[in-house]
């Protein structure tokens, strides 16, 4: 497998999990690729590295919190994905109610304003049962994907969190940048968590601060009772890059 090329002080502070773009021939860039950076003082363990996917299992002081970085083009089969990870982490979800799950990603897909909650489900968080966003399409695989997001027990947090409200662009067309007319911007970058992950959630932002990718950097903060202090996860994304 070929190695990531890192930057010497991002090797000394972090531990790392990849998976590399896929080129389909020989010439032409790679798709998808996948990294997950890990601070070196925080233990960890590798659950599942597929082209897709990569989830880890996180140990802060006394609690557990499992996390997955994913990169779906927008060819693969959603349902198979989420079949594979369903049935590979089945230890996981199915003991949702002591597991803390946070997935995020280039999902390459238009979920526009669904996902609305029961208010008694975010009951207690600073989440908002509905949803609101700044792009309002939906299509097929949008709904397959929150079809399958929701049949784990996982929320979008996109729209309904303290920063993204309402849910801001993260993929920006570069024709947007260029002319200020509206082209093919979208929310294609989204978290997700399931219920026992609710109360940690702060605050979620998008950053426009990186202007050599179509994506943004997408900031989620959390707020873990058993450090009493405010730990933040930066999804910093070049393509999907995390």
């Amino acid at each position: 497998m070929q190695e990531p090329v890192l930057p010497s002080w991002l090797k000394d502070e972090f531990n790392y999990v990849h998976k590399p773009a896929i080129r389909a021939g020989q010439r032409g860039r790679g798709s998808g690729g996948t990294l997950l950076l890990i601070n070196k003082n925080l233990k960890f363990q590798t659950l599942l590295a597929e082209d897709t996917h990569i989830f880890i299992e996180l140990e802060i002081s006394q609690e557990n919190i499992v996390i997955g970085c994913m990169y779906l083009n927008s060819n693969c089969n959603v349902f198979n994905v989420f079949e594979n990870i369903s049935l590979s982490l089945s230890h996981v979800f199915d003991d949702l109610e002591n597991k803390k799950i946070l997935i995020v990603g280039d999902m390459n897909s238009h979920i526009g304003e669904l996902g609305t909650l029961d208010e008694s489900v975010v009951f207690g968080t600073c989440l908002s049962a509905k949803r609101t966003s700044k792009h309002k399409n939906v299509e097929t695989r949008g709904e397959e994907l929150l079809s399958c997001t929701e049949n784990l027990g996982l929320s979008v947090l996109n729209g309904r969190t303290i920063g993204d409200i309402p849910a801001q662009l993260t993929f920006i067309d570069t024709r947007e940048k260029q002319t200020g007319e509206n082209y093919e911007s979208s929310v294609l970058d989204l978290i997700f968590c399931n219920v026992t992950m609710m109360p940690d959630i702060h605050r979620m932002e998008v950053l426009d601060t990186i202007h050599t990718s179509h994506h943004l950097p997408v900031t989620l903060t959390c707020i873990l009772p058993c450090l009493g202090e405010t730990q933040e996860s930066q999804d910093t994304r070049h393509n999907t890059g995390i």
